[in-house]
């Protein structure tokens, strides 16, 4: 299988892991973002899966207003300096978010460093 090489990019970052419980599914939240599938009777999934997609990150100097959170989640993801938000790969809710989310922090560090040196 081929796979075309898109060299139009400043930055190339890859999402490793997605990381949680078992049974409360990690893979359908892949699927879900990379091929906006879910599959109610799916199998746990014992290693390793991949999936790619292309998204395209803007710098904004727009600040995101925040999403009603819970509590526990929240306050440990503020102790810990994370970001926290709730998805749903049944109900495709915040998927897109929450990757769109981790790159734009990504970028946005990455060129702070840039910009400092």
């Amino acid at each position: 299988m081929t796979h075309r090489v898109d060299h139009e990019y400043d930055y190339l970052f890859k999402i490793v892991q997605i990381i949680g419980d078992f049974g409360v599914e990690k893979s359908n939240i892949l699927s879900r973002f990379t091929r906006n599938e879910f599959f109610l009777e799916s199998k746990s999934t014992i290693g390793v899966e991949l999936a790619t997609r292309t998204l395209r990150v803007y710098q904004s100097f727009k600040t995101q207003s925040l999403i009603r959170l819970h509590d526990d989640g929240y306050a440990l993801a503020e102790r810990e300096g994370l970001s926290f938000l709730e998805t749903s790969a049944l109900e495709a809710t915040n998927i897109e978010k929450a990757f769109q989310t981790i790159l734009n922090e990504i970028y946005h560090i990455i060129s702070k460093k840039a910009l400092a040196a």
